[in-house]
């Protein structure tokens, strides 16, 4: 049943704004093509047969991918503060990895001592569709396409960015909602109260 309430929700992607995937990927030495696609992936299910071959190539042969990115700075203290803080009655991880990786995701937040939340794995779900029905009112995600959707629905919606996002082109809106850093996020998240257009 879809959320009609006031109630504040974040939802946090974990890949590119709470994981170093892109930066775990330059040290693992993945080619130039997979580092171009990877901050511009727009789900599990692309339509593009070259990012879904990769991507079922990382999922059962690489692992251990998903098991070594460092956290991005910062992203640590910066859920902490947005859990403990008053602006928020619930905070989720949402991810587009899909449920075979849970374990390895779910390990990984433990071992970097993240806030213990729910993990919501989507896999080839739309975020901003999901987020949408479960009456999420803010979003961080450092896709482009997700939070344009998400701006269009009427989220408050974040892109995070701290790699350079060479050949993505930049519109006026990503440059009003673009992040870098956490310290950034927490702030423009504190600042933001309720859902646009109430």
């Amino acid at each position: 049943m879809k959320h009609y309430d006031k109630t504040r929700r974040l939802g946090i992607d974990i890949d590119g704004v709470i994981c170093d995937t892109l930066g775990a990927a330059q040290v693992l030495g993945f080619s130039s093509f997979e580092l171009d696609i990877m901050p511009t992936m727009a789900n599990w299910n692309s339509t593009n047969p070259k990012v879904n071959d990769y991507l079922t190539y990382l999922l059962y042969h690489k692992p251990e991918f998903y098991e070594c990115p460092l956290p991005i700075p910062g992203a640590v203290r910066g859920v902490r503060q947005l859990l403990n803080s008053d602006q928020f009655q619930e905070v989720h991880y949402v991810t587009a990895r899909c449920k075979g990786l849970e374990t390895i995701t779910k390990d990984w937040l433990r071992r970097w001592r993240f806030p213990r939340m729910s993990v919501y794995h989507l896999g080839d779900q739309d975020k901003a569709d999901w987020a949408s029905f479960w009456g999420i009112t803010d979003f961080v995600d450092d896709k482009p396409k997700i939070i344009q959707k998400m701006l269009t629905l009427g989220m408050n919606a974040w892109l995070f960015a701290n790699h350079d996002l060479p050949r993505v082109y930049t519109p006026t809106w990503q440059k009003q909602n673009l992040v870098r850093n956490w310290p950034d996020l927490v702030q423009h998240l504190m600042e933001t109260t309720g859902q646009k257009g109430t």
